[in-house]
């Protein structure tokens, strides 16, 4: 005798057929009610995980289920967000922000960062440009007389000295030699007034004075007096009487050498004729000369030597070495050698017309 009734299958199941005799349990994505035939696949932005379900549960901020009958809902990529729950995908981070895998929100970038539409990182501003504030979405070029390091939250004005004469700079340049930059900010170096000087890095110029018995920038020669006629003007630069200018020419008298040879004195000027200002860099260290003497008869009615100088070696400030300068009558020259932050004296000495180079007192 036949059953008098069917038996409606439970929530979460199905009956498969129309005369079946027991149920079936619904797949994961799938859910059902009581006395259901069919298993139903969970909405979009939804998911059933287990099997026999009776309901689906909506995806949590941060994931999505972009089709029906999900089993799971998907992190939200980097580079994008979801803040809300039940939704079917997610949203790109705007410029300025960011996000890492499955956010429910983005974060701005940092001071001296940026990021463009969607990113999962924000990138630091490159040298020679800025971000002054958090969620920026570009840099900004620093302006000429500023300069910026990597990851910069502001330009930074170059110091007296130096100068930025483009945009976009990531560091200042000094100013070259006779020229200056007094102020903070500088995209431009000035020159040095009429009649000054300057290292460079300068920030001032200093004012040449001729007859200081020193050779600076614009002067050819300093012969601690400001006379004429005497091979070293009143400006500080060769007579053209006295040969100095030719035979010196190729000199830098900044930067001798070991051999090198300089005319000191020159027999065809009526007066003799001086350089008395060498100045080196190694200011503990003073230079071992030789004369090298060549006898050219008489200069105002005496006898006389064309000298030079030779450079043989550098060392203490005592070394001193002798030549015969040739000649017979005394004629006393004093050439003062400044070199460095010693002094070194050429002289005639005396009574046997020979010529020393020795410390000055």
């Amino acid at each position: 005798m036949g059953s008098a009734a069917c038996t409606p299958c439970v929530a979460g199941t199905k009956a498969p057929s129309d005369q079946a005799t027991s149920c079936v349990d619904c797949d994961s994505g799938t859910y059902s009610g009581g006395g259901s035939a069919e298993c139903l696949l969970c909405n979009p932005g939804t998911f059933a995980t287990a099997t026999r379900s009776t309901s689906c549960s909506d995806c949590s901020p941060g994931t999505y289920a972009a089709s029906p009958g999900s089993s799971a809902c998907t992190a939200c990529a980097a580079g994008t967000y979801q803040s809300e729950s039940g939704e079917t995908g997610c949203a790109s981070c705007a410029a300025g922000r960011y996000s890492g895998v499955g956010q429910n929100n983005c974060s701005n970038c940092a001071v001296g960062e940026y990021s463009t539409l969607g990113s999962n990182i924000c990138s630091e501003c490159v040298a020679g440009t800025f971000q002054s504030e958090i969620g920026g979405a570009s840099c900004t070029v620093c302006p000429p007389g500023m300069y910026s390091d990597l990851g910069a939250g502001a330009c930074t004005a170059c110091i007296p000295g130096t100068y930025a004469s483009e945009i976009g700079q990531s560091e200042c340049d000094q100013c070259s030699e006779n020229t200056f930059a007094a102020t903070s900010g500088a995209a431009e170096c000035l020159p040095c007034p009429s009649g000054s000087v300057s290292d460079a890095g300068a920030s001032v110029c200093t004012s040449v004075t001729c007859g200081d018995g020193l050779i600076q920038s614009l002067e050819n020669c300093d012969d601690a007096n400001q006379a004429a006629f005497d091979g070293c003007s009143a400006e500080c630069h060769y007579e053209a009487n006295s040969g100095l200018e030719s035979a010196n020419a190729d000199i830098d008298f900044a930067n001798l050498h070991v051999g090198q040879t300089i005319l000191v004195l020159d027999a065809g000027s009526s007066v003799s004729a001086l350089i008395n200002s060498v100045e080196r860099d190694d200011t503990n260290c003073t230079c071992l000369w030789s004369l090298n003497p060549e006898s050219l008869g008489s200069l105002t009615g005496e006898t006389s030597c064309h000298l030079s100088l030779t450079l043989l070696e550098t060392g203490p400030a005592d070394l001193a070495l002798e030549e015969s300068c040739g000649g017979g009558a005394a004629t006393v020259y004093h050439q003062t050698l400044i070199v460095g932050s010693a002094i070194v004296q050429a002289a005639d000495n005396g009574g046997g017309g020979g010529c020393s180079l020795i410390p000055s007192p």
